[in-house]
């Protein structure tokens, strides 16, 4: 069955704002943005506040808050589109966080050519559009394939599932993107690349998965109270606790403990993530009526006082840029 053609919604190639200017969408742009970097800018991402060197690539998804500024000088290509969720996420490129591909050059003019058929406004102008939003994926895609090997893979991939199980086993601590980074002895950006590659989830949400997979099976002791476990799951406060935990459950950890009607078998992130444990099953609770334990994309985050990764939105600072 043919898909829907995907619609370039406006696209720019090398365009300079004003410097030092910002751009703040906090319920995102309505659809896709892949922006294409040529100046410095300092972003706040679901993971952290970073820094990005020319060159880097963002894909920001629909309803994602968008906040960067420029520096100094504001220079960027950029293309808005629509398309269907399945389709871009078969290419498997990173999402809402910055990333380096090797071909900057050549996806630098693919988007040219994706604003030259924008202007252009003839007949056939969805279907190129279509065709050239594709190739920018592809290209993309084939830029950030950097394994040498494949014992390289093999051995970088050993050491990810070494530090994640680092990361998940003490899920209660307060752990930052730096830290998990320094393990690796990488960049925070190349870091975060490569364990959604590996384990297709993001280093948060799979921090988060872990802590919520957790609370629900201290939820089962009816003599717990409700800021213990939170403590206990790696949340500083019990309302910050019971908000990730309804948006995870669909319902908050006193409706999930009075629900409770005894243990079942169910996959745990380890086991959800590792292919080579598929198959293995491990004790885990799960409310009878509760959702799946996938929690939804992270919204927005920052920084908690104590450096750990929080999902508290930050206030507009400055008026949004109009682009």
């Amino acid at each position: 069955m043919a898909r829907t053609l995907m619609t370039v919604n406006y696209c720019n190639f090398q365009y300079f704002n004003r410097d030092c200017d910002r751009i703040y969408r906090p319920g995102g742009s309505g659809d896709y943005l892949f922006l294409l970097l040529h100046s410095e800018m300092a972003f706040r991402l679901p993971e952290g506040a970073f820094q990005n060197r020319p060159g880097a690539c963002i894909l920001y998804t629909p309803g994602t808050p968008q906040d960067y500024q420029a520096l100094r000088t504001f220079k960027n290509s950029y293309v808005h589109f629509s398309a269907p969720e399945d389709f871009v996420k078969s290419f498997c490129l990173p999402e809402n966080t910055l990333f380096y591909p090797e071909a900057v050059q050549e996806i630098d003019r693919q988007i040219q050519a994706i604003h030259q058929a924008f202007l252009r406004r003839d007949r056939y102008c969805e279907a190129e559009l279509d065709s050239l939003l594709e190739q920018l994926f592809v290209r993309t895609a084939r830029s950030l394939e950097s394994f040498p090997d494949e014992n390289h893979a093999s051995l970088l991939e050993d050491t990810f599932q070494e530090i994640r199980l680092a990361i998940l086993s003490s899920c209660e601590k307060p752990w930052t993107i730096r830290q998990m980074s320094q393990m690796a002895g990488m960049e925070k950006s190349q870091f975060y690349r490569y364990y959604q590659q590996f384990f297709h989830i993001s280093p948060g949400n799979d921090l988060i998965q872990a802590r919520i997979q957790r609370a629900k099976y201290l939820l089962t002791n009816q003599a717990a109270q409700i800021q213990q476990i939170a403590a206990e799951c790696g949340f500083s406060e019990a309302t910050h606790f019971s908000r990730q935990f309804k948006r995870c459950t669909g319902m908050s950890p006193r409706q999930y403990a009075a629900g409770y009607s005894g243990p079942s078998l169910t996959d745990t992130p380890f086991a959800r993530k590792n292919p080579a444990s598929a198959g293995a099953a491990a004790p885990s609770f799960r409310h009878p009526a509760a959702p799946p334990s996938e929690c939804p994309p992270v919204p927005s985050s920052r920084k908690n006082p104590s450096g750990s990764l929080s999902t508290s939105p930050k206030p507009a600072s400055q008026k949004p840029s109009d682009r």
